[in-house]
């Protein structure tokens, strides 16, 4: 396996993986560890997806940095495939830290946006950290033709169990970024 992915690697902007979840057992694994082998965005359809052009793309944002290493590889492929893009942002109900930081990464967002011509909305909302992939497959379902974008991070929105969630019930392809640690920046190295 990890000899296909590098030879996928070196010449992929995008790897299309169709297969079932992979369950996490005691000892790690899931989803995320097979996401942490690759480079470039993947691509994730579980056996319940069905393939459709990226008319529309759902993008979450929290209150964490890491949350937005899925701007540019997002805002690239909506713009390949003009599609409109959702900027959700999903802040924790009465935490104004993460309400400002949810707002600022949107506004960041959005601005990204601009500058590539994409076309795209922003939706600010309050969700408990148990509800993030209800919300974020529910305002999937209210667009046509969608895909979902995360990050394969086991932190901020879409954490572990949640991100595995996602991929396990998603009907929507879910277009994630391998989480990539930022070290040596002197910030959030954004």
């Amino acid at each position: 396996f990890p000899v296909t992915i590098d030879v996928v690697q070196d010449k992929a902007n995008m790897v299309l993986v169709c297969a079932p979840a992979e369950k996490p057992g005691l000892l790690g694994g899931g989803i995320h560890s097979v996401i942490a082998h690759f480079e470039s965005p993947v691509v994730f359809m579980n056996e319940q997806t069905q393939w459709v052009d990226p008319k529309n793309i759902v993008m979450p944002f929290d209150g964490r940095s890491e949350t937005r290493q899925k701007l540019f590889r997002t805002a690239e492929w909506a713009k390949y495939y003009f599609s409109h893009v959702l900027i959700l942002g999903m802040a924790k109900p009465s935490d104004q830290e993460d309400k400002h930081y949810v707002h600022t990464y949107c506004i960041q967002a959005a601005n990204k946006m601009v500058d590539l011509q994409v076309r795209h909305k922003i939706e600010e909302l309050e969700v408990k950290d148990k509800d993030l992939v209800e919300t974020a497959i529910e305002k999937a379902k209210g667009l046509s033709e969608s895909w979902i974008s995360v990050v394969s991070n086991i932190d901020g929105v879409f954490r572990n169990s949640s991100f595995q969630q996602l991929c396990e019930t998603s009907i929507y392809p879910v277009m994630i970024m391998p989480f990539q640690e930022v070290v040596g920046t002197g910030g959030v190295g954004y």
